[in-house]
């Protein structure tokens, strides 16, 4: 009876399935490594897998090795079916629906039935009716018979953050050793269970993780009641290959008879689809994840398509899924409130990718603001000012005190104030995140006259004072703001000393700040010296408060 089941199951395979094989295009996994994940395989599509697996003790293994082939074929985006051929001579059905689309919300959910064969007990080892069928760890007095395993599975994937499933079944989900704590086993007493229809009834959780290393490599691992499984999976163009050791719990059984398993397996895909002349390619999709990088939080953007006439597509909440015909596009992911991003990407027919945009915060603004002076006399002036980049309606300025103010992203800018019958005012000012920057503008009247106060001399000399340099170093700033203006340095004196001596002082100590402008890169070009002596006292030399007013450094604003 038991051959003849055989042989009608395998006819049912060669009428039913063989010809949809002969459709076979690029297929998501079905499996993590031995857990079954909620993906469900789009219309269609057809994965077909070859896994290999050794037992460590490869000559004291009852099922020393075991070769295995799998096809798995997609229907109406929402169920798949998939052949198992185990050690090529047991064959077992698997389909699973899915209940739930993946969403930003919420993870893929599906329900599903593995091991719908012939035999009570089947494993990657074969298949039979006692409880030592198949591989020898399997060999529970009280094990569950395999056929008919149904599950309920929910598969979470967050990109490079990994996928993650869990589930509950029954089955081959259901162990009896230390994986029983993942079922419902422990609630009853082996004598209830021994040669109970109850140990038909029992279920337990499964899960898995499978977390991206780089490009096409992941590393991944599961667990239910009977195994805990690790491995790794590259994926390269249509291939897939996969290597993992499972049955690791049995490093620590305790029985020296068993230990864990080495697997090997390879994925190859086929687009014969493709082949066909004039076929229009099917579309596929992108889930686009706009994110802001330093709260980890999603915010709403937009995506443009670069290079492309596609109109540009609205990300609400950070999370889009957009279908695309096949082919290469640069898009570029744009928010209010972060950078801009730009990416590559390659959509394949019938495929699902996930795209995430890491994006930088935008900075804190900061505030740029000072006032404008007339330097001769001190007083507030209007000039029109202009920022490099910045509409001048975004600039404010205050028409009773001459203090404008801007908020500015941070960056260097080129700024520049123009007022008629003055020199043109330019600078380059650097603005700090979340700082205020105070940038007073010095505007110098053509022809005006500007005292340098507090710039002093050694007694009888002409070199400075250390008090002078900071005077001197805003003067600086003043001749770079206004690059085209030439200034003539007068320096005078009070009448203490004979007066031939105070001219040659007076026009040394203008050749001593001459010296120190162009020491602080002024063109030399720009300026002229001359002194004067006692000759143009601004006060008489009773006091020597008044004698400190004439001994004087005035700088004269030439023509531009």
């Amino acid at each position: 009876m038991g051959v003849l089941m055989k042989k009608f199951f395998i006819i049912f395979i060669l009428i039913v399935l063989i010809p949809i094989l002969v459709f076979a295009l690029n297929a998501k996994p079905s499996e993590i490594i031995t857990v079954p994940t909620a993906e469900i395989l789009n219309s269609g599509l057809t994965n077909v897998s070859l896994y290999n697996s050794f037992a460590v003790k490869f000559l004291e293994d009852r099922v020393g090795y075991d070769y295995n082939l799998a096809f798995s074929y997609g229907l109406f985006d929402m169920m798949d079916v998939t052949l198992h051929m185990y050690t090529y001579k047991d064959y077992a059905l698997q389909f699973q629906v899915l209940l739930l689309k993946e969403s930003s919300r919420t993870p893929s959910i599906s329900v599903g039935m593995k091991n719908i064969t012939y035999n009570r007990f089947i494993d990657e080892g074969g298949g039979g009716s006692t409880v030592n069928s198949g591989l020898t760890d399997y060999s529970y007095q009280n094990r569950s018979s395999d056929v008919f395993s149904a599950y309920v599975v929910a598969t979470e994937n967050l990109g490079k953050f990994g996928k993650y499933t869990v589930g509950i079944g029954r089955g081959e989900f259901i162990g009896y050793g230390r994986g029983r704590y993942l079922s419902t086993v422990p609630l009853f007493t082996d004598t209830y269970l021994s040669g109970s229809i109850a140990n038909e009834f029992m279920f337990g959780f499964f899960g898995g993780i499978e977390f991206p290393v780089y490009k096409g490599l992941s590393i991944k691992a599961d667990v239910d009641g009977r195994d805990v499984n690790a491995g790794m999976n590259y994926k390269y163009g249509d291939f897939s290959f996969n290597a993992a050791m499972t049955h690791l719990e049995l490093f620590t059984a305790g029985d020296p008879n068993l230990r864990p398993r080495l697997e090997i397996g390879m994925n190859c895909f086929f687009d014969f689809k493709s082949l066909k002349i004039n076929k229009k390619s099917n579309p596929g999709f992108i889930v686009v994840n706009i994110l802001d990088s330093e709260i980890d939080e999603p915010v709403d953007g937009v995506i443009e398509f670069m290079d492309s006439s596609l109109p540009p597509v609205f990300v609400e909440d950070g999370n889009k899924k957009i279908e695309l015909p096949a082919g290469k596009y640069k898009i570029k992911a744009m928010s209010d409130e972060c950078k801009s991003m730009v990416r590559d990407i390659e959509i394949k027919s019938n495929q699902t990718d996930v795209v995430f945009f890491d994006m930088e915060s935008i900075e804190n603004c900061g505030i740029l603001t000072g006032r404008a002076v007339d330097r001769t006399t001190e007083e507030s002036v209007f000039p029109k000012i202009e920022i490099e980049g910045i509409e001048s309606s975004l600039i404010s300025t205050d028409e009773s005190t001459g203090i404008y103010q801007v908020e500015l992203m941070p960056g260097t800018y080129m700024m520049k104030a123009t007022l008629e019958g003055y020199a043109d005012w330019v600078y380059l000012v650097t603005v700090e995140e979340a700082k205020t920057t105070i940038m007073n503008i010095y505007m110098l009247k053509k022809g005006g006259r500007v005292s340098l106060k507090n710039v002093n001399f050694k007694s009888g000399s002409a070199d400075l004072t250390k008090e002078s340099f900071s005077i001197l170093d805003d003067a600086v700033i003043v001749l770079t703001a206004n690059s085209q203006v030439k200034i003539e340095i007068q320096g005078f004196t009070d009448d203490k000393g004979k007066a031939d001596a105070n001219l040659s002082l007076s026009k040394e100590r203008a050749e001593s700040v001459k010296d120190y402008l162009v020491m602080k890169g002024i063109d030399e070009s720009r300026i002229l010296t001359k002194g004067f002596g006692e000759t143009m006292n601004i006060a008489d030399n009773e006091t020597e408060e008044h004698r400190a007013k004439n001994r004087r450094i005035e700088f004269i604003i030439q023509e531009q």
